[in-house]
């Protein structure tokens, strides 16, 4: 159990689950110490440091660690006088993963902190095309100073002059351009690193006219937003889609 104190000793509201990002949280069991075999132990904490829009952070100056079956608790002064130690948006818990060995520990790959549309420069092409269908690529770059990751399928939706919603693109749905959609896996951006994401749809509606075919409607707009609640970015570029559409995940930008 960890408690994050203030600059003022309180105990900071946080939602705390065990269900952290990767396989390394879903490990729990007895882990022995062996003195000069393996002396020690340790566990990993993720949390959301970089604050989305018109949302604020908690500070943490200190943290108080009680192990399980343990007496007494754990406040020495490494764990004191903190001073970049952020949680931001209430909404995401602290996952704090079971005591490990350390090797374990010192292998763990985290993918946090998440990207937020904020810190995202939205760029698309080059397209694609084959009969009746097209594909468009995606690049999300990261504008920002620090390094973020992004997991996931982006949602994606094409909507007119009106705000009305044309297609929504089916994660990880095959289409004729795109037949093998790119599965989830951390993706870590460095400043200045661009990710990259593909998704494709019909580009002439056969069904129309009674059988006679006609052109997809001219949407206005492209919405995209980001997996784990990253927001969302808007492109103002025209698109000429419909039918089956399908998105891949986000994937390194080659």
């Amino acid at each position: 159990m960890l408690i994050f104190l203030s600059r003022s000793h309180q105990a900071l509201a946080v939602t705390v689950t065990h269900n952290g990002p990767g396989s390394f949280f879903g490990f729990a069991g007895t882990v022995v110490l062996r003195p000069r075999v393996d002396p020690t132990v340790g566990f990993v904490v993720t949390s959301a440091d970089f604050p989305a829009a018109n949302e604020s952070c908690q500070n943490v100056s200190s943290i108080r660690v009680i192990l399980p079956e343990v007496s007494g608790s754990f406040y020495g002064p490494a764990l004191q006088n903190l001073t970049h130690y952020r949680l931001c948006d209430s909404g995401d818990p602290v996952n704090i993963s079971s005591i490990a060995r350390v090797g374990a520990v010192d292998g763990y790959a985290p993918v946090y902190p998440r990207c937020l549309s904020l810190q995202l420069r939205l760029s698309l092409g080059p397209e694609g095309a084959a009969s009746g269908s097209a594909i468009e690529s995606g690049f999300l770059t990261n504008k920002s100073t620090v390094e973020c990751t992004l997991q996931g399928y982006p949602s994606l939706s094409l909507l007119d002059a009106a705000g009305r919603t044309l297609v929504r693109f089916g994660p990880g749905t095959a289409t004729y351009t795109l037949f093998d959609p790119a599965r989830p896996r951390p993706v870590t951006l460095e400043p200045g690193i661009a990710a990259k994401f593909e998704f494709s749809a019909s580009d002439y509606n056969p069904t129309a006219n009674k059988g006679g075919g006609a052109p997809c409607p001219i949407s206005h707009e492209l919405r995209i937003a980001l997996p784990s609640r990253g927001g969302s970015i808007v492109s103002h570029r025209t698109f000429q889609l419909c039918g089956l559409a399908g998105v891949g995940a986000i994937t390194e930008a080659t």
